[in-house]
């Protein structure tokens, strides 16, 4: 049984691996937490209603968009990925093959872990406790993963970096976390595009 168990998370993880091998999941699921960074800071949910149409925007654009099976992403990858490629059916959402796909992504980006902590730093008032947060985060992710994930060297000094400075803004304490989130989905918006313009460059449309 542990080596099929091991087999099957073998196969989920070469899954995983084309799926993302395009980088327009890390593209546009960067744009999203981008777009909700920039959201909360000009035009931050006041009332119940509003933050009630927000968590509803965020579900429906990871329905239509974020997710692996989403429409607009299977209408990309049709038009970019498959024609190089070739196509591969992703496991139906909320299948077992899919959540297991969704728990192997903790270990394939540990710097999701770092986007967590930052969450925290509101609590305390002062920039820096925010900043000690990633700090420490991003060193765990560092020295646990030894660097060994993908685009690890544009996040590590990236998240670094977006810590080291953020305290020094004049920032107030409900900005803070809305302008880390920036700070992470341009990293990963980032890393999306140049790992897509790789993608173009190693695999060219095959003309008949």
């Amino acid at each position: 049984m542990p080596e099929i168990e091991f087999s099957v998370d073998q196969a989920a993880g070469r899954a995983a691996e084309y799926l993302e091998s395009d980088g327009l999941v890390s593209l546009v699921n960067g744009i999203m937490i981008l777009l909700l960074g920039a959201l909360n800071i000009w035009a931050p949910p006041r009332s119940a209603r509003q933050l009630l149409l927000c968590l509803l925007g965020v579900i429906a654009y990871f329905y239509f968009v974020g997710r692996p099976n989403a429409p607009i992403m299977c209408w990309l990858k049709a038009r970019i990925s498959y024609p190089r490629t070739g196509y591969v059916a992703l496991p139906p959402f909320g299948s077992s093959a899919a959540m297991r796909l969704s728990i192997q992504s903790f270990g394939r980006h540990p710097h999701i872990w770092v986007f967590f902590a930052a969450i925290f730093s509101p609590l305390v008032d002062t920039p820096w406790f925010g900043a000690v947060l990633v700090i420490l985060s991003t060193a765990i992710v560092w020295i646990i993963s030894k660097g060994r994930f993908q685009f690890a060297v544009i996040f590590i000094p990236g998240l670094f970096l977006g810590a080291i400075l953020m305290p020094f803004l004049p920032l107030a304490v409900d900005d803070r976390t809305p302008y880390f989130v920036i700070v992470w989905g341009g990293l990963y918006a980032l890393a999306g595009i140049i790992q897509l313009r790789s993608y173009l460059r190693r695999h060219p449309v095959v003309r008949a």
